[in-house]
């Protein structure tokens, strides 16, 4: 059995419809009180519910949000490292396989295409947090796998959404023309984490697309996409810029592993409809 641990999440709902369709066995819990499977990091260890007999557990819980992160210190990383280090603990000694989803946020603003065995250097408390479970993980549970994640993407966006919405009705948008990311469309993105859940390697890896765009170039072809003028979107300066290196990852390990097709960021535009 999978066990997704953050199952209405966005990623955790679309990796528990993947699995259905694969007709993969899974369960996953739930912060709602009286689910199945009742488990909210927030709350004492002695409160979770799970399954018994786990076979892989994937971790898809946390509080996700970097502001939220640099705002509460403290309070996300109760959730997020020291909770989530038990919650793993407890599965790893019942037998189960931890797959734990990062982030490209380990690697700071100078990082260069980092690989998976590239020194991390987080920038952000997100960052800090995600690397100390890593490094908990690889540490103290034999063939925890660690998945590292640039931007996924899917309708929920809501920033995309907004914009989509304000071109449809001939309204001009500001976007980013110094902030870049790396999208990896949502559908994608889960089916390669349940492939390297249910492969018999270990240790770190990488989903990312094959270059970075700026929300500059992502907005412009949003315009396109709903039929509007590109000239609608406005250039405006980042608060705080980065470069195209710093925010994909190189996934040769991935590649070479478990067969990861790394596809341009274009290809996975198109995940936001």
């Amino acid at each position: 059995m999978i066990l997704i641990v953050g199952g209405t999440s966005t990623i955790g709902q679309a990796i528990i419809h993947q699995a259905e369709r694969m007709a993969l066995t899974c369960a996953f819990t739930c912060r709602k009180p009286g689910a199945s499977h009742f488990l909210d990091l927030k709350f004492p260890s002695h409160s979770w519910e799970f399954p018994e007999k786990v076979e892989t557990a994937i971790l898809c819980a946390a509080v996700n949000g970097l502001g939220a992160c640099e705002t509460n210190p403290l309070e996300t990383r109760a959730v997020n490292v020291t909770a989530m280090m038990s919650l793993a603990n407890r599965l790893a000694a019942q037998g189960a396989k931890i797959t734990f989803l990062s982030s490209n946020q380990v690697f700071g603003p100078n990082a260069s295409v980092p690989a998976e065995d590239s020194e991390p250097s987080p920038a952000t408390e997100y960052g800090r947090q995600k690397l100390a479970v890593e490094r908990h993980l690889l540490a103290k549970i034999p063939g925890a796998q660690i998945i590292r994640l640039t931007k996924v993407i899917s309708p929920a966006l809501q920033l995309f959404a907004k914009w989509a919405a304000s071109l449809a009705a001939g309204q001009t948008i500001s976007a980013y023309s110094d902030l870049f990311f790396s999208p990896i469309a949502l559908d994608s993105t889960v089916a390669m984490i349940l492939k390297i859940a249910s492969s018999p390697h270990s240790g770190i890896f990488h989903l990312s697309s094959a270059d970075a765009i700026s929300y500059l170039d992502a907005a412009r072809w949003l315009a396109v996409r709903v039929g509007t003028e590109p000239s609608l979107v406005q250039s405006v300066p980042a608060p705080s810029p980065n470069t195209p290196d710093s925010c994909r990852l190189n996934c040769k390990r991935t590649v070479e592993l478990v067969g990861y097709c790394i596809s341009s960021p274009m290809d996975h535009l198109p995940a936001l409809f």
